[in-house]
C-alpha cells in the first residue's frame, strides 16, 4: 500500500510514518511539507490513501482536496487541529473521505485508514438484508430505493447496512463508530452526523425521506421500515 501524506509539521510525519510502518511493515510512505509538492508526488506516484492537513504554508488542504478530487477518487483522510464541526462538514461535502482531529489516537489512525482502503464487500456483511423500499445491489455501496439505483461511498453503505440490521430500533452514535472504525468514538460524532446528511439526501432531500432515517437526539439514529411510516420525524 502506498500512503502520500501532506503535512508541514515533521514531527506529525515522523510519527504518521513510524505507526503505519509498525502497522504495515511493507508500506510506502510518502511526505511533502507543501501543497504544491504533495500534489506533484500524488500525480507521480497515484497513492492508494492521502492524508492532508487543512493548514498548509502555500495553500488551504480543502484546495488539495478539490484538485485531488478533480483528477481522482482515491480515498482521503483529513488530519487537521481544526476541530469544529463547519470544519468537518466543509472537507467531507468537498470530496473528503474521512476526518480525524489533532490530538489524534495511533490506533483510531489505522483503524481509519483500514475502513479507508478494504474491499467494498465484506464476509460478514449480508446483502440480502432490506426494507421494504430499500435493498442492496452486488456490493455496500450500490442500493436501490423504491426501485431507482443509488450510488454510495463505502461508508454509507455500511452506515445504512447497520441501520437496516436494526430497522425500528435506535442505532447509537457510539455502535456506529464502532462499526465503522472499531472504537466508539465520541470524537467521531460530527464525522457521521455529515455522512447521514449525505445518505439522507441521496435518499431524497424531502420530508418523506427524513423519516425514513430518523434523529434521536444525543443518541443516535433509527431507520424506520416503510410500513411505519406514520412515525413522528
Amino acid at each position: 500500500m502506498k500512503i502520500l501524506m501532506i503535512e508541514d509539521d515533521q514531527k506529525i510525519i515522523e510519527n504518521v510514518d513510524l505507526i503505519l510502518k509498525i502497522a504495515w511493515p511493507d508500506i510506502c510512505f510518502l511526505a511533502s511539507k507543501r501543497a504544491d509538492g504533495g500534489i506533484k508526488l500524488f500525480n507521480k506516484e497515484k497513492p492508494d490513501l492521502v492524508i492532508v492537513d487543512i493548514c498548509l504554508p502555500d495553500t488551504s488542504g480543502f484546495e488539495v482536496i478539490k484538485q485531488i478530487r478533480s483528477m481522482s477518487s482515491v480515498p482521503v483522510l483529513i488530519l487537521s487541529a481544526l476541530a469544529e464541526e463547519r470544519d468537518v462538514v466543509r472537507g467531507l461535502e468537498l470530496g473528503a473521505n474521512d476526518y480525524i482531529s489533532k490530538p489524534f489516537r495511533q490506533m483510531e489512525l489505522i483503524a481509519r485508514i483500514r475502513n479507508l482502503t478494504r474491499k467494498s464487500v465484506f464476509p460478514d456483511e449480508d446483502l440480502s438484508i432490506k426494507s421494504q423500499n430499500i435493498r442492496f445491489g452486488l456490493s455496500i455501496r450500490q442500493i436501490y430505493y423504491n426501485g431507482s439505483e443509488i450510488q454510495l461511498t463505502r461508508t454509507e453503505g455500511r452506515i445504512l447496512h447497520k441501520l437496516l440490521q436494526k430497522k425500528n430500533k435506535v442505532v447509537t452514535y457510539q455502535e456506529l463508530s464502532n462499526e465503522l472504525w472499531g472504537d466508539a468514538l465520541q470524537t467521531a460524532i460530527p464525522s457521521i452526523k455529515v455522512y447521514i446528511k449525505h445518505l439522507r439526501e441521496k435518499l431524497g432531500d424531502d420530508s418523506l425521506s427524513y423519516k425514513i432515517i430518523q434523529n434521536i437526539p444525543q443518541v443516535g439514529y433509527m431507520l424506520v421500515d416503510q410500513t411505519d411510516m406514520t412515525c413522528p420525524r
